[in-house]
């Protein structure tokens, strides 16, 4: 009778196992990924805009969040287009009297002067990053 009952007991152990384990492998199937392709690429791209603001924008932004001019949240502000102007022809907004490019000047007594020669990807890379 006693082994009867520890075999009823074992089957059960197993039986429950067995539960949890299919449980778990169909959470596993069903659960979405962690990252979607689209946010692996976008992260690819702000990658590569992180090289390109390291090398060429912490001569006066130390980091994108930091400093008296902050970036944060420069792309929502300014929109794609003009922020990509602003990185490559700075001196053309300033000399058409853009009064965001003039109080940024006024401001902050900039001296540099935005022209860089990024391709439209490259442009692409950088907002990404200060996304």
């Amino acid at each position: 009778m006693n082994l009867h009952r520890s075999a009823r007991v074992i089957l059960f152990a197993v039986v429950a196992l067995m539960v949890v384990l299919i449980f778990f492998i169909l959470r596993v199937i069903n659960a979405p990924t962690q990252l979607p392709i689209k946010t692996m690429v976008l992260n690819v791209d702000s990658i590569r805009g992180q090289v390109l603001f390291q090398s060429d924008c912490t001569v006066c932004h130390p980091a994108k969040g930091r400093l008296h001019y902050s970036l944060k949240d420069v792309v929502d502000r300014l929109g794609e287009p003009y922020l990509k102007t602003y990185l490559t022809k700075q001196d053309s907004l300033l000399r058409t009297k853009d009064p965001y490019a003039v109080a940024l000047i006024e401001n902050y007594r900039i001296t540099g002067n935005h022209r860089f020669p990024y391709s439209e990807d490259e442009l692409n890379y950088i907002i990404a990053y200060l996304r």
